[in-house]
């Protein structure tokens, strides 16, 4: 697997400043908390007048 290893390397590399949450069913607390996120996100995108976003997502079968 390894794909936020991967998301988290590419983010480092670029020297974008970044934000990692993870939102699975394990720590999804409610889709308030998953805005609030975005939220920051979007504070930092605007400080820094740059964003990366890496979305990834896992599914199970």
């Amino acid at each position: 697997m390894g794909k936020t290893t991967l998301a988290r390397q590419v983010a480092d590399e670029l020297g974008i400043p970044s934000r990692y949450i993870t939102a699975d069913l394990a720590t999804l607390q409610d889709v308030s908390w998953l805005r609030q996120q975005w939220d920051v996100a979007r504070e930092l995108a605007k400080s820094e007048g740059k964003a990366l976003l890496i979305r990834l997502l896992w599914l199970t079968i």
